[in-house]
């Protein structure tokens, strides 16, 4: 009994698993990793202006 127990709980993860990885979206294209994140924000021309003024800052205070 235990036994029988045992292979209907496993079959029934393995369902719910199968199941689970049914449902998910399929993405076109992969995510997009954090180094290219990374090059992206540092490209970014907000984010240039952004690094010179704090830049200029901290150089007017030395």
């Amino acid at each position: 009994m235990q036994r029988q127990l045992l292979i209907l709980g496993g079959v029934a993860a393995t369902g719910f698993i199968l199941g689970v990885r049914a449902t998910r979206p399929r993405s076109k294209r992969p995510p997009e990793t954090l180094r290219h994140q990374l090059e992206r924000l540092w490209a970014d021309p907000r984010a240039r202006r952004a690094r010179a003024k704090v830049a200029t800052r901290v150089s007017a205070r030395r």
